[in-house]
């Protein structure tokens, strides 16, 4: 049986590994990166603004479990770890990157913030004001310590980003050399609560982590506060999802899918620069508004006029097919004003329920777009579920297994 995953996000790996764990022949079109690679390493299956203290961590299944431990880079445990954010916030998650510290286990203990000129690093010690006021700390009696420490060989190095510090890192001599640096500056720590852990920057490794070898050098825990999107964690995934795919003797090309259509008893899915694929089903992981799979498209304007030439749906998907977009089960309405639906009507804080984060391909049960037999669809381009990395790893799991038992 032959499947062809459009996407290579977490849902379309999941799909992928899912469905090649049953068998089937897969072949994955990534034609650009997408949420994912732009992700910062933080694992929910809620937004993070829909969470409250008294969440509880949620399991995986054997099948989930098994496909989110062949990437080999990320944690999930029965408790929900503790992050440090760059924003200044300490949160709880359902899982991480390896590589960012978990600060659930600490009590009593310092945490060291290594500082220094790079401008990526500068705001160490603020943040170890900002963290230490958390209610987590005071919980917990951790207090978060800004220590001065050497983190730039040479100057030109203040200019990087954190990604190619991350890079950087890569290299036992240079995590070797920042472990002698970090020594030193918790040498300078001065009496008082034991040092707990190190809370560093985004950089400890780029094709995989090293805050594990990184904390066998210093001696104490080390690990990476969580960063902006487009960092290290990214790069982590595609270097996971690319090892992952090659164990398993998944094919994946670069190719823009333009178009899917029936082809026999499956699918053709055309391609820019005439390019097709044909299989028995196709997995559509294209990523939402962020990762280009759906765009959002208002009334349409004639050039050199005022008014809407006609009033057409809000939302689309950036690949042509048999898919109905909409909400609740249902399509989305055409708006009553030529000039569209009001923007505001579409986000939080002024809609509940807000469609920038429900609208996509409607789906029956087993993850089938509607109407379309062997057609599937996971991740941000689905209506109504929650657009995270681990609910798109569930989507992907569970449609790759009915996408394979054709």
């Amino acid at each position: 049986m032959k499947i062809v995953v459009i996407g290579g996000g977490i849902a379309g790996t999941a799909a992928a590994l899912s469905a090649r764990a049953r068998g089937a022949e897969v072949e994955v079109l990534c034609g650009a990166p997408g949420a994912s690679v732009i992700a910062t390493g933080v694992l929910d299956f809620e937004l993070s603004d829909r969470l409250n203290g008294d969440v509880k961590a949620r399991a995986l299944s054997g099948d989930e479990q098994r496909i989110f431990d062949s990437l080999g880079a990320y944690a999930i445990g029965a408790e929900r770890c503790v992050v440090a954010h760059s924003s200044g916030v300490v949160r709880s998650a359902g899982g991480r990157d390896r590589a960012i510290l978990d600060l659930a286990s600490l009590q009593k203990c310092r945490v060291m913030v290594p500082f220094s000129e790079h401008p990526r690093a500068a705001a160490g010690k603020w943040l170890a004001q900002s963290w230490g006021a958390s209610a987590f700390a005071k919980a917990r009696g951790v207090e978060f310590v800004g220590i001065e420490a050497e983190l730039s060989r040479i100057d030109s190095e203040r200019s990087l980003d954190d990604a190619e510090m991350a890079e950087l890192h890569a290299s036992r001599e240079r995590l070797s050399w920042l472990a002698s640096r970090l020594r030193e500056a918790l040498a300078t720590a001065g009496p008082g609560l034991p040092i707990g852990a190190v809370v560093m920057p985004p950089w400890l490794g780029i094709g995989h982590e090293r805050a594990t070898e990184l904390s066998a050098l210093v001696g104490v825990p080390c690990g990476e506060h969580v960063g902006g999107v487009g960092g290290a964690a990214g790069r982590r995934f595609e270097a996971a999802r690319d090892a992952a795919f090659k164990s398993t003797g998944i094919q994946m090309r670069t190719a823009w899918a333009k178009r899917i259509t029936p082809f026999e008893k499956g699918w053709r899915v055309e391609c820019e620069q005439q390019e097709t694929r044909e299989a028995d089903a196709v997995i559509v992981a294209s990523g939402g508004l962020i990762g280009g799979g759906l765009e959002y498209k208002p009334g349409e304007v004639r050039a050199a006029s005022e008014l809407a030439e006609f009033s057409p749906t809000t939302f689309h998907s950036t690949i042509q097919g048999d898919f109905i977009i909409g909400m609740h089960g249902r399509p989305q309405e055409i708006p009553g004003s030529s000039a569209g639906i009001a923007p505001e009507s579409l986000a939080w804080p002024f809609e509940r329920e807000p469609t920038l984060e429900k609208c996509g391909i409607l789906m029956s049960p087993n993850g089938e777009v509607l109407n379309a037999k062997w057609l599937f669809a996971a991740g941000d381009v689905t209506s109504d579920r929650p657009k995270t990395w681990l609910e798109a790893l569930v989507q992907g799991v569970s449609v790759g297994a009915s996408a394979a038992t054709r």
